[in-house]
C-alpha cells in the first residue's frame, strides 16, 4: 500500500521547494517508487516531473523540486511501485492547487542584438522575462514597439518600433522601457528600463556655392554631430583632389553642447583651383564610432597674379659692366617668370611654383650716359597654379 502525505494547495513562492512524502507498506528497504506530478494547465504541458522516491522504514520522500515557474493550474500527484516480490501496490492519487502569486520580472531587454541604436531607423528588441507574460507594452524613447506576436503568453517578446528613432545632440543613449506586463495569473511586474547606446552621427553643413578667391583665406568647414557627448571630439581633414599630399588641412575639434562643430579659418589662397575632398572622423564618449562623413567642395581661383611691392637690386645702386640681381615678390604662387634687367635676361633660380623668384642677370648691364636710373621688367605670361595668366 503506498499512501501520500496531505499537502496543502500552495503558492509558487511556497512550491519553490515542492516535496511529495508518504508511507509505503509491504515494501522493502531501498525500494523505489515512481512519482508522477503533472498540471492541467496546458501552458504547464511540457514541465511534468518524474521523480524516484526510496523507500527507508516505510516512508518515502522526493528530492526537493522548484516548479515556481509553472502557471496556477490543478496539479495531480500519482505514485506507483512494486515490492520485491513483483506485486504493485494501487497507484496513489492526490490533486492539489497551485495558485501563482509571484509578480512576473523582466529579465533582459536587448535593443537591434546588441548594436547600437541607428538615427532615422527603426529598432529591433528583444524582451526575456522570469515567467510566461502577456499584454507587454514597450517604448524606445517614447516610440511604441510594435510586438511580432501577441496571442499567448510567453517568456520571451520580440518586435520592433512602430517608427524610427530620431537621435538628439548631445545624446549618448535611448531609454527602452517596458511598461507593461502581467502572467496569466494576472500579476502585473514592475516597470524596467535600461539604456542602449546609439550610433552616432556626423554630418557636414552643404556650401550654396564655390569658394572664391575673397573667402579663401578664411574657409570655416561646419557641421553637426548628434549621438555625441559635449566636448567629444571629430577630425575634419580636406585634401585637394588633384593634390592630395601637398594641399591639404587637417583639424580636430570640439563637439559643441548643441551638437555643432566647426574649424578655425583655413588658408587655400595659394591652392590652385580645383575640387577639396572633405573627410570627418570621431568617435563619441562611449567608444562608438560614427560612419565617416564626406563631402566635396569646389574652390576657384579666377584673379590672376600680380607682383606684390617694388623689385629688390642687388646692389642696390646697379654697377655699369656688372651683373645685377633681383628679387621679386608675387602675389601668389607663380610659374614661368621671365624677367630683363636693362634689356639683358634674367636667369631665375630654383624650383617652381614659388611666391619670390631671385635671379641675375645673364651678363653684365650697360648704364646709358643720359640716365640715372636702370629698369626692371617682369615679362607678361606667368600663371598662378589654377592657370590664371598674367
Amino acid at each position: 500500500i503506498i499512501l501520500i502525505s496531505d499537502i496543502e494547495d500552495l503558492t509558487t513562492t511556497e512550491a519553490e521547494d515542492f516535496v511529495v512524502s508518504g508511507t509505503a507498506r509491504g515494501f522493502e528497504n531501498n525500494a523505489q517508487l515512481s512519482v508522477v506530478v503533472s498540471s492541467d494547465n496546458p501552458i504547464n504541458e511540457d514541465e511534468e516531473l518524474n521523480l524516484t522516491a526510496i523507500v527507508t522504514n516505510g516512508t518515502w520522500t522526493t528530492a526537493p523540486e522548484d516548479i515556481s515557474s509553472w502557471e496556477s493550474g490543478t496539479l495531480t500527484i500519482t505514485v506507483d511501485g512494486s515490492n520485491d516480490g513483483g506485486q504493485a501496490a494501487e497507484q496513489a492519487f492526490q490533486e492539489v492547487e497551485l495558485e501563482d502569486d509571484i509578480e512576473p520580472k523582466v529579465n533582459g531587454i536587448t535593443v537591434n542584438s546588441g548594436d547600437p541604436i541607428v538615427d532615422d531607423q527603426t529598432a529591433f528588441v528583444s524582451l526575456t522575462f522570469s515567467e510566461r507574460v502577456e499584454n507587454v507594452v514597450a517604448n524606445v524613447d517614447g516610440v511604441d514597439v510594435t510586438f511580432t506576436s501577441r496571442d499567448a503568453a510567453k517568456t520571451v517578446w520580440e518586435g520592433t518600433t512602430s517608427g524610427v528613432v530620431t537621435l538628439n545632440a548631445n545624446e549618448m543613449f535611448k531609454t527602452v522601457t517596458v511598461t507593461q506586463y502581467q502572467d496569466a495569473q494576472g500579476n502585473m511586474g514592475q516597470v524596467e528600463s535600461i539604456e542602449a547606446p546609439v550610433k552616432p552621427l556626423i554630418e557636414i553643413t552643404k556650401r550654396g556655392d564655390s569658394i572664391g578667391e575673397d573667402e579663401s583665406s578664411r574657409v570655416v568647414i561646419s557641421g553637426t554631430a548628434r549621438g555625441f557627448k559635449t566636448g567629444d571630439k571629430v577630425t575634419v581633414v580636406g585634401r585637394l583632389e588633384s593634390a592630395p599630399n601637398t594641399h591639404y588641412f587637417n583639424e580636430t575639434v570640439d563637439v559643441a553642447g548643441s551638437g555643432t562643430w566647426n574649424t578655425p579659418e583655413q588658408n587655400i589662397r595659394d591652392w590652385p583651383s580645383g575640387d577639396i575632398n572633405l573627410t570627418v572622423i570621431g568617435q563619441n564618449n562611449n567608444g562608438v564610432a560614427a560612419d565617416n562623413a564626406k563631402d566635396t567642395i569646389t574652390y576657384e581661383d579666377a584673379t590672376p597674379p600680380t607682383v606684390d611691392g617694388e623689385i629688390v637690386f642687388s646692389p642696390e645702386f646697379p654697377v655699369d659692366g656688372q651683373n645685377v640681381t633681383i628679387t621679386v615678390n608675387f602675389s601668389e604662387l607663380v610659374t614661368g617668370v621671365t624677367a630683363t634687367v636693362g634689356g639683358v635676361d634674367v636667369k631665375f633660380e630654383g624650383n617652381d611654383p614659388a611666391q619670390q623668384w631671385v635671379g641675375e642677370t645673364e651678363g653684365p648691364v650697360t648704364l646709358s650716359s643720359n640716365e640715372d636710373t636702370i629698369t626692371a621688367v617682369v615679362n607678361r605670361g606667368y600663371q598662378d597654379l589654377s592657370g590664371n595668366e598674367a
